[in-house]
């Protein structure tokens, strides 16, 4: 039973595994397993960026919940946070950052590392953000289009445009 192995991964089989893992996640017998998953949750999220098309979600909120879960009952060393980190940070989506990820980390009454580092990770990536405000061109200019259509309000925007 300890040699669950997993051939393909793909979105639908993590999130079966976690919700597996999460659901035996107080069961002594089940220990040893859930560990090994855990070990090879990079790899799986790696596998996962790899093959994504068209999409830069690695996992749902719902998934994430369960791994949060996990991850404050089985701590992992600070090389596996940093790289669960980096590959859930790996294709910065911003609707997935806010909705998702975000969304996953403040409704959690602790923060584990995995939390604390993906909320520091997210914190850096907002300020740099914010930090970059966008600035005017130098030069405004335009030429006046040709239009009867518009003519009286080209008017009134021919000192400012030119």
């Amino acid at each position: 039973m300890s040699d669950l192995i997993i051939v393909k991964i793909d979105k639908p089989k993590l999130a079966s595994v976690i919700s597996i893992c999460h659901a035996l996640k107080g069961k002594e017998n089940f220990k040893s397993i859930i560990e090994q998953k855990l070990f090879e949750l990079p790899g799986y999220f790696q596998t996962i960026i790899t093959n994504a098309r068209n999409s830069s979600k690695p996992a749902s909120g719902f998934t994430l919940n369960k791994l949060f879960d996990i991850e404050s009952d089985f701590p992992q060393n600070p090389s596996w946070v940093e790289e669960v980190s980096n590959l859930l940070l790996l294709n910065i989506d911003r609707n997935y950052i806010n909705e998702d990820l975000i969304g996953c980390i403040i409704s959690r009454p602790v923060l584990s590392p995995l939390t604390r580092r993906l909320l520091q990770m997210g914190t850096v990536e907002l300020k740099r953000r914010v930090d970059n405000k966008p600035e005017p061109l130098t030069d405004w200019a335009r030429a006046i289009p040709e239009s009867s259509q518009y003519k009286p309000q080209l008017k009134i925007l021919e000192s400012f445009i030119k």
